[in-house]
């Protein structure tokens, strides 16, 4: 289904090392625990991605995806997420 929105970059960003599981850490805790979480390569050309991810919580994972693609040159043109958490984190 993702392929309808265009062509899929599997390989865009990569975890640069293995993180603590987020679900019992609050936003704060998230988004220490993802800084520098993710790499882009450099490209060739710039792309203009939408990132796909499975549940938006705090948008942590978001903004560090978001930092390792503009860190490559890339640019983020969206978020889709497929379910939302009801649960409010505070910082």
């Amino acid at each position: 289904m993702v392929e309808r929105l265009g062509p899929v970059k599997p390989n865009l960003l990569r975890l640069t090392q293995a993180r603590v599981s987020q679900h019992h850490l609050n936003r704060r805790q998230r988004l220490t625990n993802l800084r520098e979480a993710f790499k882009s390569p450099v490209p060739n050309r710039s792309l203009d991605a939408r990132l796909v991810d499975d549940i938006l919580a705090t948008g942590a994972t978001a903004v560090e995806d978001q930092t390792a693609l503009a860190a490559a040159g890339h640019s983020m043109h969206g978020l889709i997420y497929l379910a939302r958490t009801s649960i409010y984190y505070s910082s």
